[in-house]
């Protein structure tokens, strides 16, 4: 079962007009500016001292929803990590201690992706993040996050270029949990690495399992992308343009051209080239 963390934006929004004082207040404006005083000395004694508690100082579902707090608003997740870990510390043997320690990894995930985009690949480089996942695997195998660490870890090593052990956790998550609503994410993975492998026989069997398990699958753009390329590898060229021509990204228009080309037909190729270089200059 996958985690998922609501808003817990305690942030209060006053929508204020001066023409309606009146009538908003139900007397002059006076009277509204001592009640909106009022109003405010109200909130200063009921919640700022709430707000600024330190996290040592907070209970066990405050100091969860703000630590979910900061991993929602905050870019750099290291505030939401230190929050989270004081809440491990607190409440050990809380029934969210799982969920604390799964979402440590998430923020470690970020962190580590945003790293990815801003500077490249570096060797090993979603190790913290593994080794996170992989406590949660060791210290709460009861937990019913199991299926979304197993999906987390094969992401990772996907994303690292690991693509042998990535392959064996998302196995690993299909055998495990078959019942899993992840099971058609574990595919996608599996299906990437085998594409990122070249390895078209069993990126094939993989998608042909992924559309007869999730049939919904087959209309998102990058399975019809991955559709594409096996049926451009496999020669069949008109297959493929078909499945290229339904999205609309430059790396599936460059192969809608080369599908063009291939089959004889040089002035549409050059058509589809042409949108390429005009939509899409950064890719060139």
């Amino acid at each position: 079962m996958s985690l998922i963390i609501t808003n817990t934006d305690g942030n209060n929004h006053c929508s204020c007009n001066k023409n309606n004082s009146k009538s908003l207040f139900g007397g002059s404006h006076k009277k509204a500016v001592l009640l909106a005083k009022a109003a405010f000395l109200i909130y200063c004694f009921c919640f700022v001292p709430f707000i600024e508690a330190a996290p040592n100082d907070l209970p066990e579902k405050e100091l969860f929803e703000l630590s979910s707090k900061l991993f929602l608003k905050e870019k750099d997740k290291a505030e939401a990590i230190n929050s989270f870990n004081i809440f491990l510390e607190r409440f050990a043997n809380s029934k969210r201690a799982d969920k604390a320690q799964f979402m440590i990894g998430e923020c470690l995930f970020e962190n580590n992706k945003n790293i990815l985009k801003a500077q490249g690949l570096k060797k090993n480089m979603f190790s913290s993040s593994i080794g996170t996942y992989q406590k949660l695997l060791d210290k709460y195998p009861k937990s019913d996050l199991l299926d979304d660490a197993f999906l987390r870890i094969g992401e990772c090593y996907y994303n690292q270029q690991d693509y042998v052990p990535a392959i064996s956790w998302f196995r690993n998550l299909i055998k495990k949990y078959p019942r899993s609503y992840l099971k058609g994410e574990a595919l996608v993975g599996l299906g990437q690495c085998y594409l990122s492998q070249e390895n078209w026989a069993e990126a094939s069997l993989t998608y042909q399992e992924l559309i007869t398990a999730r049939p919904a699958y087959q209309r998102q753009p990058k399975v019809i992308y991955a559709l594409g390329l096996i049926s451009y590898h496999d020669q069949k060229y008109e297959e493929a343009l078909k499945l290229f021509e339904q999205i609309n990204t430059p790396d599936a228009i460059y192969y809608a051209g080369k599908c063009l080309q291939m089959l004889k037909r040089p002035l549409l190729a050059i058509g589809k080239y042409k949108k390429l270089i005009e939509n899409y200059p950064e890719s060139m």
